[in-house]
Order: C-alpha cells, then structure tokens, then sequence
C-alpha cells in the first residue's frame, strides 16, 4: 500500500523483473502520474502526479532516468507546465520531443506543452484550430 519511488525494469528474453532503482537522487514517491520511454535516447521520462504525505499534490516535476547509466536527473526548468495528474503524454521520436496534454491540478486543462532534450526546454506547443475542450484520466500514444 502507499506510494513508491523506485524503479523496475522488465526484460521481455527472461520475462523476469529487476529492480534498477537509482542510488543517488530521485524523483519523490508519486501516483497519478505518467513515465515514457525514448528509445533513440534510452530515457524514460516521468512528469507530474501527486505526492501526497510526501510532497506537493499535483507536481510539476519532470525527471529523466538515463537508461545507460542508471541515473535520474531533475529538468528544474521554468517556464513550465502548470502542476498536473491525470494528464495525456508520449514521446514524439520523429521531432525527438515529449508531448503533453490536458490533465487536472488548479482546474482542469486543455493546453499543451513540449518538452525539448536537446535545448532542455519547455514550451507551449501552438496547433492548429480550436483545441479540444479541457480534459482529464486520458491517455497519449505515438
């Protein structure tokens, strides 16, 4: 029961479970939130969710895990996305950004952010026509 901070990775060969959490820095324990994986850059990123009796409730952190060496990092940047759980992510792997969508934290949200690695950087994405109306408990796929 409660919440977790550690990590586990799946080998699909074996099927067999590994724990790989980090033993330097890490992102605080967490639900509600979401994590996806690059494959062009092996990192996973984790953005957001709550951290209730432990933290703020919704977060606005963004974390990457560094797949080949084992290390989380902390983006700490500003601006960036209003605090958020419940919310639509995937990794673009063709523009190399993380995309993220709606979810709920000081009301509900429709905007929608992206995340550059090479510049390490947020920004709001500007689309194209109306934006869908604000929405949360979604999911996001590439």
């Amino acid at each position: 029961s409660g919440r977790f901070d550690d990590t586990w990775a799946f080998d699909l060969r074996t099927r067999q479970w590994s724990n790989i959490t980090p033993r330097a820095s890490k992102p605080l324990r967490r639900c509600l939130h979401h994590a996806v994986y690059s494959e062009a850059r092996d990192e996973m990123y984790l953005y957001g969710g709550c951290s209730s009796g432990a933290g703020p409730c919704p977060q606005g952190d963004l974390w990457i895990l560094d797949l080949a060496r084992n290390e989380w990092r902390e983006t700490g940047l500003n601006p960036r996305p209003p605090g958020r759980q419940w919310y639509g992510m995937t990794f673009d792997e063709a523009r190399a950004r993380l995309v993220l969508f709606g979810g709920s934290g000081n009301g509900v949200f429709n905007d929608t952010w992206e995340f550059d690695p090479a510049a390490n950087r947020w920004a709001p994405l500007a689309t194209n026509g109306a934006a869908p109306a604000p929405r949360s408990r979604l999911q996001g796929v590439y």
